[in-house]
């Protein structure tokens, strides 16, 4: 059994016994006072004394996991055969260019836009 649970029990007695002397007076005033005072001190200190024996909550302390074990990766897989490259040729062929007449007119395109309908507008055409 712990040890402060009987402390605990003679402090309420005390208690008990000095509330019942403060109601019901069975001496003369003064030494009534006297007996209800001790008994009160009594139970202050067999309280204390019984939170001082109480059982103190321990922490318990557990090893940390060890980790695990490291695993060897497996080697890298080798690299592909390599494969033979085309060689392409140097020069790329020469682009087809298409001669635009100069117009009649001077003006920058970015100050004025054409006023030729879209259909007669001359496109490059695309080499393929």
């Amino acid at each position: 059994m712990r040890a402060d649970y009987p402390l605990y029990i003679v402090a309420i007695i005390c208690f008990i016994v000095a509330g019942y002397g403060y109601a019901y007076p069975f001496t003369e005033p003064s030494t009534n006072f006297l007996l209800v005072v001790t008994l009160t001190i009594l139970g202050v200190i067999f309280a204390g004394t019984g939170y001082a024996f109480r059982e103190k909550e321990t922490k318990v302390v557990t090893a940390k996991p060890s980790p695990p074990p490291k695993v060897e990766a497996p080697p890298p897989p080798p690299p592909p055969p390599e494969v033979e490259k085309k060689e392409e040729p140097s020069e790329p062929p020469p682009m087809e260019t298409v001669e635009e007449k100069p117009s009649e007119e001077t003006v920058a395109p970015s100050e004025t836009p054409s006023t030729k309908p879209p259909s007669t507008r001359r496109r490059r055409k695309k080499t393929a």
